[in-house]
């Protein structure tokens, strides 16, 4: 199996510049054997007694089919081919006797994989379509972040302390939608912005990846991922924020009992000063920091129950963010 290695610039919200986005999909690695070519002789009899026979290699030009043969009891069932060799531009082969799926890069949509996360192999033939790693480019222009595969379907919403007085573009009841990037970034047209002064406590934008009804947010199993990457630009200082069941009052577990407060949740701590110009940023679950004044959960941060994505200001100043191409890293999976 061949595995991608995927460099990652992060630090404690530290900015790292970059000149190329990639915005691949989870690295695949190549199985075993894959569904069997035309057969040879029947196992057990001649080409009319056997029920189907010994697999072959693909001929070159197209993958191996089941393998053929009679119909009859006198054999027994063809042993799967050779798979297509990696990244060879073929269709994935998936079936066969004890076959698992041989992975080529130009077929990358059509991979499968759950069991573990980031490797295409022979226990993942049956599970579900493997997730992108983008979460959002912003290029339908919606605020509705859905994929083809099913993998998330949510929503970008902005929030606010609800200081009186203090003014944010979009409103929270307002539609959020994405806008015509300024400045332009080669290779892009939209970008999720907010902007806004007033709020000393709080004020920010974030997307969900788990409301398809944009009311109730439920939590996102992210434990397939290293990490968070986006494109950034704005004017003070941003949090980028990942509240989960310990730290949203939403998971009822912070504000409990003797539990430390909700809304510590881990992110960019300290805070990261956006830039004029589009900065790249990559930040792996492992750099994430509580502030410290809430319930800190014991096993530290959990990705798989994520209610958001978020961007967040703290201060009673103006404001303005951007993000733009927004991507899970790939990663080995489990908890941080």
């Amino acid at each position: 199996m061949l595995r991608r290695l995927f460099a990652f610039f992060a630090c404690f919200g530290a900015v790292v510049a970059c000149a190329v986005y990639d915005e691949s999909l989870l690295p695949l690695s190549g199985g075993g054997a894959g569904a069997g070519g035309v057969g040879s002789v029947g196992s057990g009899g001649a080409v009319t007694d056997g029920s189907a026979g010994q697999g072959g290699a693909p001929d070159g030009a197209a993958d191996g089919t089941v393998g053929s043969g009679g119909t009859s009891t006198g054999g027994a069932s063809g042993t799967g081919g050779t798979a297509p060799p990696i990244d060879s531009g073929r269709p994935d082969v998936v079936t066969g006797a004890g076959g698992s799926v041989a992975s080529d890069a130009a077929d990358a949509p059509n991979q499968t994989d759950v069991v573990d996360a980031h490797i295409v192999d022979s226990s993942d033939v049956s599970t579900t379509p493997m997730c992108p790693l983008l979460i959002d480019n912003m290029e339908s222009g919606s605020g509705h972040v859905q994929d083809s595969l099913g993998c998330r379907n949510g929503y970008w919403f902005t929030y606010n302390d609800m200081t009186a007085g203090g003014t944010q573009t979009p409103a929270m009841t307002a539609a959020f939608n994405p806008i015509a990037t300024m400045p332009a970034r080669a290779g892009s047209m939209y970008a999720a912005h907010t902007s806004g002064m007033g709020f000393p406590m709080y004020a920010g934008m974030g997307v969900s990846l788990n409301n398809p009804n944009n009311t109730t947010r439920g939590t996102y199993d992210a434990s397939a991922y290293s990490g968070v990457s986006f494109w950034a630009r704005g004017t003070g200082q941003v949090s980028f924020l990942l509240p989960n069941k310990d730290t949203d009052r939403n998971g009822l577990v912070c504000g409990v009992g003797d539990r430390g407060q909700c809304d510590d949740h881990f992110g960019t701590n300290p805070p990261v000063q956006l830039s004029a110009a589009w900065t790249f940023y990559s930040i792996p679950f492992s750099a994430l920091r509580q502030v410290g004044y809430g319930y800190r959960p014991p096993g530290g941060f959990d990705p798989r129950t994520i209610y958001a994505l978020q961007w967040q200001v703290s201060a009673p100043a103006a404001f303005e963010i951007w993000i733009d191409d927004l991507s899970f890293t790939a990663g080995d999976g489990g908890t941080q």
